[in-house]
């Protein structure tokens, strides 16, 4: 301690302090690469080399182009359903949300790798009970305690186990340290306010993978949620291409219906004009009238196929049905097929399988799991630490002398 008001501490740690933390970065650094659990390792699938009854026809091994595989069909129109459908369909919407939610599950468990920082900050006015402090009512009982004390120093110095000189150092030194104290508690008033501001941090060691393998399961869901994803896009697209390409047959149908209603019609009236002329007979009448009765009741069942077929549509494209009829109103031909159709190899329609991609990813997401449930055998390391300042006036918040830390 210097003369002055100042004074300086200077730590130097000992070299147990030394060891015991030489000792911890070790042990830490052993168990960085510790993960409990079983490693997650990929099923092996077992395929054939080709399909069969692949030779020849009109298809090809060559690799599939998927990724917009509905504008080999030519068609504007159906372009334009699926490019709303994706726009606007319900269902993917939630896929996509649900995509969403893993992605932010994924992000909050790497969070858990990193320390854990908050602030906080508060004030607490008290008043504090007079009775606490060293006044006029407990004079007696000090002077009692020193008298006692002064006793039995005496009793010291008669016998010789002690010297006057440093007897009446040490008992100046008590009477000045007790009067300063006592100066300091009638001066300190009753009632004060205690501010105080500061941060916490928390670190989980994660010494045995607990959190590696929380975060890997978590990466493995995200992977599955997107395949999920893609598994109702492909859904999707597929029942908006099925659903058009029928809409589309069944108007053809009803063209050809109408024309054979006309021809059918026109035989009905030669049958009666040779019954009527005596060359014909009534069942040839009867025969043309059933047959064009039957043609005239399936035109009632192709139109309500249509609409049926543009309903779904609608639905699928989140739209009200009027509209979409009156899109698909006029007449037009079947989207074209392509000359030859592109299979790939057995493997190649594997991985392109969304909804089996999301169930690997599923069995890697609960492989994952076990070794977070393992984990929670072992015991758990923790750093805290805190750093603040605090005082009892507001304008000595900032000072450095206000300053508090703890590790």
């Amino acid at each position: 301690m210097t003369t002055g008001d100042e004074f300086r501490i200077v730590y130097r740690p000992s070299r147990l302090t030394n060891g015991v933390w030489r000792c911890s970065l070790l042990v830490l650094a052993a168990a960085a690469g510790c993960t409990v659990g079983p490693d997650y390792r990929p099923p092996e699938d077992r395929l054939p080399e080709r399909w069969s009854g692949s030779d020849g026809g009109i298809t090809t091994t060559r690799p599939a182009e998927v990724a917009q595989w509905w504008t080999v069909f030519g068609d504007p129109t159906l372009n334009r359903l699926i490019e709303r459908a994706v726009r606007s369909n319900l269902d993917l919407r939630m896929a996509a949300a649900r995509l969403r939610e893993a992605r932010a599950q994924r992000a909050i468990a790497a969070a858990d790798r990193w320390p854990q920082v908050g602030m906080a900050g508060s004030f607490v006015y008290e008043g504090e009970s007079l009775n606490r402090r060293r006044d006029k009512g407990t004079d007696s009982w000090g002077r009692r305690f020193r008298d006692t004390a002064v006793q039995e120093t005496a009793k010291s110095v008669v016998g010789g186990s002690l010297d006057p000189s440093s007897l009446a150092e040490d008992v100046a030194g008590e009477m000045l340290s007790d009067a300063l104290t006592r100066r300091r508690e009638r001066q300190r008033p009753r009632d004060q306010g205690l501010f105080e501001l500061g941060f916490d941090a928390s670190w989980e060691l994660d010494v045995f993978g607990g959190i590696r393998r929380s975060v890997e399961a978590a990466e493995a869901e995200a992977d599955a949620a997107g395949d999920d994803y893609r598994d109702v896009l492909v859904i999707l697209l597929a029942e908006v291409a099925r659903n058009y390409v029928e809409a589309r047959g069944f108007q053809q149908q009803l063209m050809i219906a109408r024309n054979n209603i006309e021809t059918q019609q026109e035989s009905l009236r030669l049958a009666r004009s040779l019954r009527d002329a005596g060359v014909g007979d009534e069942l040839d009448v009867a025969q043309a009238q059933a047959q064009l009765a039957s043609t005239q009741s399936r035109v009632f069942v192709l139109e309500t196929s249509f609409r049926h077929s543009v309903h779904w549509l609608s639905l699928l494209l989140a739209e009200f049905p009027d509209a979409t009829l009156a899109e698909l109103a006029d007449e037009a031909p079947l989207p074209s097929a392509p000359p030859e159709i592109p299979l790939g190899l057995p493997s190649d329609l594997l991985r392109r399988r969304p909804d089996i991609r999301r169930s690997e990813r599923l069995l890697a997401a609960a492989t994952a799991r076990i070794g977070v449930a393992t984990a929670e055998l072992f015991p758990r390391f923790s750093l805290n630490g805190s750093l603040g300042v605090q005082s009892f006036d507001v304008r000595r918040v900032l000072n450095g002398r206000s300053l508090f830390w703890s590790v």
